[in-house]
């Protein structure tokens, strides 16, 4: 039977033939909304940065249920990233070259899939941030 670090492993390989670079920008701060001011700590405020990798889908079938509910607008992507990198609701990311920051959809928020305790992949939804203050 294959171990946890075999399905990440795996779920590695797939990243690398399908799916596309990513960055994770982690804030301090405890909240970030959609006003000015948090748009200003956002600019002046520390922050972590990572690499990995993701597969990114847009929207489906399986997702009209969060349309309909009101949850999602239909303009997220569905993404699956790596589970050796920490996602939660405090992150933007920028995936590939196109600059576009999105950031965590929540709810539904993020669901970590793991096998023995070891993170396998991370199922979350991503929206392009719209920025209110200058960057």
């Amino acid at each position: 039977m294959p171990s946890p670090s075999d399905y990440r492993t795996d779920f590695s390989d797939v990243i690398t033939e399908n799916g596309m670079p990513i960055q994770i920008r982690y804030w301090a701060i405890g909240s970030l909304g959609f006003n000015d001011y948090s748009e200003m700590l956002r600019n002046n405020g520390s922050s972590t940065l990572v690499s990995g990798g993701c597969i990114l889908q847009p929207l489906g079938r399986n997702d009209q249920a969060f349309i309909q509910q009101g949850t999602l607008t239909g303009q997220e992507f569905h993404a699956f990233i790596h589970g050796s990198i920490t996602v939660n609701n405090n992150m933007e990311v920028t995936i590939g070259n196109t600059g576009s920051i999105y950031e965590v959809v929540s709810p539904p928020g993020i669901r970590t899939w793991d096998i023995s305790g070891t993170s396998i992949y991370h199922d979350c939804y991503l929206r392009v941030r719209q920025l209110s203050y200058g960057r």
